[in-house]
């Protein structure tokens, strides 16, 4: 039986196959792994957004077919940055429990760290556990727009820092052309710690509640059942009273 539910936001463009890893990890803890595809491509405008609005349905659909409550999401990169969208914007009942962003990228447009902070989307508050991960690596990320910003204006978020490790660490090996080939960064010892340490990460913090409805429904009926005895006992309560006063019940 499935215990959570999670879903892999993928980087720009990065094809679902290369967090195999990942989610093998999830699933030798039980989850059902959904693996979300992002391309920066479709839709071109609101991109981001819509990719976050896109993930609170299907969760939607998802948590009553697997008869779960809660699920969590692993965003890497741009999908990092999708992740912290749906807690900010698509988590009014709460269902969000956990998400591991990592090394995030808030830009085009940017959502969270914006000098102005009028113009910031909010993560204070929103009773979910938030990772994100850092490296210092990536050359088109702003330093400005990265991990450590993100925190800076929510200090609440852990962090957990990978340094000398590259940006697409968090992806398994592929072949041709591709932006972990484009992207390199920290060599291959320092990244291949990183991706076993980040995946002992996934193990232990992707931990969702199961909460069966069949589970529900007995909680309904104790409750049920607790009132009932509550009130029998306020009856033979009263009863008691009437007898020791000489009531209706009074000793002949």
């Amino acid at each position: 039986k499935p215990t959570g539910i999670t879903f892999i936001l993928t980087a720009a463009n990065i094809p679902c196959k290369n967090y195999d890893s990942i989610k093998d990890a999830l699933v030798s803890i039980d989850h059902v792994v959904v693996a979300y595809y992002i391309s920066l491509l479709s839709p071109p405008i609101k991109n981001n957004r819509t990719k976050a609005r896109d993930v609170s349905r299907m969760i939607e659909e998802l948590k009553e077919e697997f008869n779960l409550d809660k699920y969590n999401i692993i965003g890497h990169s741009i999908g990092g940055k999708i992740a912290l969208l749906v807690a900010a914007l698509h988590n009014d009942d709460k269902s969000l429990r956990a998400i591991m962003a990592l090394d995030p990228v808030d830009q085009n447009p940017v959502e969270f760290t914006n000098p102005d902070t009028t113009k910031n989307l909010s993560l204070k508050n929103t009773g979910i556990d938030i990772l994100m991960t850092f490296t210092d690596n990536g050359f088109f990320i702003s330093k400005d727009h990265n991990a450590r910003a993100i925190n800076r204006f929510n200090p609440e978020l852990k962090v957990v820092l990978h340094r000398n490790a590259g940006h697409m660490a968090y992806c398994d090996k592929d072949t041709g052309v591709s932006w972990k080939a484009v992207m390199r960064g920290g060599n291959k010892e320092r990244n291949s710690i990183v991706k076993e340490e980040t995946l002992e990460i996934v193990k232990k913090r992707m931990q969702t509640c199961l909460k069966k409805k069949a589970s529900s429904k007995v909680g309904r009926i104790a409750d049920k059942y607790k009132e009932a005895v509550t009130s029998n006992i306020d009856d033979i309560q009263n009863d008691v009273k009437k007898v020791t006063s000489g009531g209706k019940f009074g000793l002949a």
